[in-house]
C-alpha cells in the first residue's frame, strides 16, 4: 500500500513514510455505501478524492478526528451490519451527500464512538476468552488500533509464572 503513496508523495520531500506495526483495517473501507457504489458503477479507473473526516475538524481535534476514523474502520471490520446500525441508530440521521459519514452532534458522536469501542471489545473478549473488564487502558487503546497483544489472562499467567521461580 506504501508503493502508490510514495508515488503521490514525490513531489513533497519533507513527508517521510513509515511502516506501522498495526493492523488497520483500512479494507473496511471498501464496505462504507458511498465507497462500495463508487466502485461498482465504475466502467473505467479514475482519481476521487474523498476527506474522510467530513467536517469533523471544526469541533475536534485532527487527533480525535484519526482516531474516530480507525474505531469506524476497526468496528465495520469486526461486524458490518451492527456498526452500520451504531453509525445511523434512527431513520432521523442523515448523511449529507457531500460527506461519507452520518450527520451527528458532538454528543452523538461521543455515544456511537462508546457503543462502536464496545462492540470491538466484546468481540476481542469472545474471541480471546476474557472479560473486558479486565482490560487496561492501554489493552484497550491497543485493540481498537490493532496492534498484536497477548490475551490479558494469558500475560498475567506468565507473570505469575515468573514470580514463583
Amino acid at each position: 500500500m506504501l508503493d502508490p503513496l510514495e508515488v503521490h508523495l514525490l513531489d513533497f520531500p519533507n513527508i517521510v513514510i513509515k511502516g506501522s506495526e498495526l493492523q488497520l483495517p483500512f479494507q473496511a473501507c471498501l464496505k462504507i455505501e458511498k465507497f462500495g457504489d463508487l466502485i461498482l458503477k465504475a466502467t473505467e479507473p479514475q482519481m476521487v478524492l474523498f476527506n474522510i473526516y467530513d467536517d469533523w475538524l471544526k469541533s475536534i481535534s485532527s487527533y480525535t478526528a484519526f482516531s474516530r476514523f480507525i474505531l469506524i474502520l476497526r468496528a465495520l471490520h469486526v461486524n458490518n451490519e451492527k456498526a452500520k446500525m451504531l453509525l445511523k441508530p434512527d431513520k432521523t440521521i442523515v448523511t449529507e451527500p457531500h460527506h461519507i459519514w452520518p450527520s451527528l452532534t458532538d454528543d452523538q458522536w461521543r455515544k456511537v464512538e462508546k457503543a462502536l469501542s464496545d462492540l470491538i471489545l466484546s468481540d476481542y473478549a469472545k474471541k480471546n476468552n476474557v472479560n473486558t473488564s479486565a482490560l487496561t487502558q492501554s489493552e484497550i487503546r491497543d485493540i481498537i488500533l490493532g496492534a498484536e497483544i497477548t490475551p490479558p489472562s494469558q500475560q498475567r499467567q506468565q507473570i505469575a509464572e515468573i514470580e514463583k521461580q
